[in-house]
């Protein structure tokens, strides 16, 4: 699958003015430098609109993508949030999706979010570590002094929790932006695969058993269309197989109903055909 090299692409989409969903999207590239930023654009494209429409199912959303990412922003108190957030972690093309809280860039703002914010995740746990990216090399510090910073706050915070580097149970992850600072404690598993509608389209035979359901499950998420056929027999297939074969199909639309369609062909009875041959 990898033939020269992969790498990993962040995609963030935030839901109000402290929280925010931090999807994290994979890329295996074949080829030059160039054919990774048109791979870059082009799977990045489709998880926009993906998450627009989303964004209709779930209220009113704001949604911008700036420098590969994507901000999903409620615009009233009546976008559900946590909604968005489950679509976000069904979507494929998402390794992985997690909240983190929004601050300023300066030291003293990250303290207060990290103190606010960051306890919560820590309740029970018995080893952490703490992660800086600093994407803005204006920030006075390096990404190394961010964590020995926040992590000495974490100690001072939670009195039954050690630092591992190797191996936490939870890694906060503190990331210095353009527009602002963003911290997280851990993350939720996503789909993976590949956005919806990026490859090509395909044919299912559609049973009520469980193979071609898991082949159609794994179509969509290389990123196919799916036409789905299931031929209906009656008598010698009863009503109760159909019946399982809608509820099949319902179960895929209701997180990717826009890239699976189903058609249902009636065979008829053959039993009076007569066979003839030459």
């Amino acid at each position: 699958m990898i033939i020269k090299f992969s790498f990993p692409k962040l995609i963030k989409i935030i839901f109000n003015a402290f929280l925010l969903v931090l999807a994290i999207i994979g890329f295996n590239a074949i080829g030059g430098q160039k054919y990774v930023e048109m791979a870059k654009i082009h799977i990045t494209t489709f998880i926009q609109e993906r998450a627009q429409e989303n964004a209709k199912k779930f209220g009113n959303f704001e949604i911008i993508r700036a420098q590969s990412i994507i901000y999903v922003e409620p615009q009233d108190d009546f976008a559900d949030i946590d909604g968005m957030f489950d679509a976000a972690m069904k979507t494929f093309g998402i390794i992985a999706v997690g909240r983190a809280a929004v601050c300023e860039k300066n030291l003293e703002d990250i303290k207060r979010i990290t103190r606010e914010y960051i306890p919560q995740f820590l309740e029970g746990k018995k080893t952490f570590k703490v992660e800086s990216k600093r994407a803005d090399k204006r920030f006075p510090l390096k990404s190394p002094e961010i964590s020995a910073q926040v992590g000495g706050l974490v100690l001072s915070l939670c009195h039954n929790i050690k630092v591992d580097v190797h191996n936490p149970d939870v890694t906060v992850t503190v990331e210095i932006r353009d527009d602002n600072a963003y911290i997280r404690a851990g993350q939720e598993q996503g789909a993976g695969g590949l956005p919806l509608r990026s490859a090509g389209r395909g044919l299912l035979l559609l049973s009520g058993g469980i193979d071609s359901p898991v082949a159609g499950y794994r179509m969509l998420r290389r990123g196919m269309t799916v036409d789905c056929i299931y031929f209906h027999a009656y008598p010698y297939t009863s009503d109760e197989a159909l019946q399982k074969v809608e509820l099949l199909y319902g179960s895929f639309s209701l997180a990717h109903g826009d890239a699976i369609h189903v058609r249902t062909v009636l065979v008829c009875s053959l039993e009076n055909t007569r066979w003839h041959q030459s």
